[in-house]
């Protein structure tokens, strides 16, 4: 599992984007909720990638701790 990068929409939702495996496509998650698994080129024309900065790390990582404990990505957010 890897950090592929991080996403905003329109709105200013924050995304960690993140591929489980090589080739198994990109989940964008908020913290509470993973999306789909999608190809990176759809993903970019729907959503603006911006820098770590600028997406609250630590607000999808708490959500993550509350809801998802076991879920893997929560070690790679949890260094960051």
């Amino acid at each position: 599992m890897k950090i592929v990068g991080y996403y905003k929409t329109m709105g200013g939702k924050g995304y960690v984007a993140f591929q489980e495996r090589n080739g198994g496509g990109i989940v964008l998650t908020d913290g509470f909720h993973d999306k789909r698994k999608r190809s990176i080129e759809y993903i970019q024309a729907y959503y603006n990638e911006v820098s770590s900065d600028n997406v609250n790390v630590k607000k999808i990582t708490e959500r993550m701790k509350g809801t998802r404990p076991w879920h893997p990505l929560l070690r790679l957010l949890q260094k960051e």
